[in-house]
């Protein structure tokens, strides 16, 4: 993990490329890319403190952060000239999306959110379309679309009533015997 100082020692690194604070006046590509890097490092922020969440919800919550940071520092590196820091700044921050949004993706699915998971995968395939992990995750989402997602394995009464409401095939489960409730 990277401290505050390190962070700040990059960004001054990164942006003055190793001139001097009075020798030009800073450009307006100067203040997009250290925008982008701030979004960068915001976002890096939440990612990590993704180890402190306790529920989905509260992970998905600050993978959202994290992603609106993100794709604030890409908005930013677009419209800055293409120089070396940055491509870098572009590179770290396309890395860092596709964590958040496969991560994210991996809840949705979890969650049986499908077509959620479906278009932040997409989203991940369109950054970096050979990752090992957007890929495998991909082809489960679509596995799992379709084929029937409920099934015994869930374990779970609600699942299990679906499961019987689609057998009667119409039929009301109080008139099978089967439809008390739990």
């Amino acid at each position: 993990m990277r401290t505050m100082a390190s962070s700040a020692a990059a960004l001054v690194l990164c942006v003055a490329g190793g001139a001097t604070a009075w020798s030009a006046p800073i450009t307006a590509s100067d203040r997009q890319l250290k925008a982008a890097v701030a979004d960068t490092e915001k976002g890096r922020d939440q990612l990590d403190r993704l180890l402190d969440a306790n529920s989905n919800s509260s992970r998905l919550y600050r993978l959202d952060r994290a992603l609106m940071f993100l794709r604030r520092s890409r908005v930013s590196t677009a419209k800055s000239p293409t120089t070396e820091g940055v491509a870098r700044v572009r590179a770290e921050t396309d890395r860092l999306m596709v964590r958040a949004l496969t991560r994210a993706a991996e809840i949705d699915y979890s969650r049986r959110s499908l077509s959620r998971a479906e278009k932040r995968i997409d989203e991940a395939r369109t950054i970096d379309p050979m990752d090992a992990r957007v890929r495998v995750l991909h082809d489960m989402i679509l596995e799992a679309k379709t084929h029937d997602v409920y099934t015994d394995f869930a374990g779970t009464v609600a699942l299990q009533r679906i499961i019987d409401r689609r057998a009667t095939f119409g039929a009301p489960l109080r008139d099978r015997g089967t439809g008390r409730l739990r």
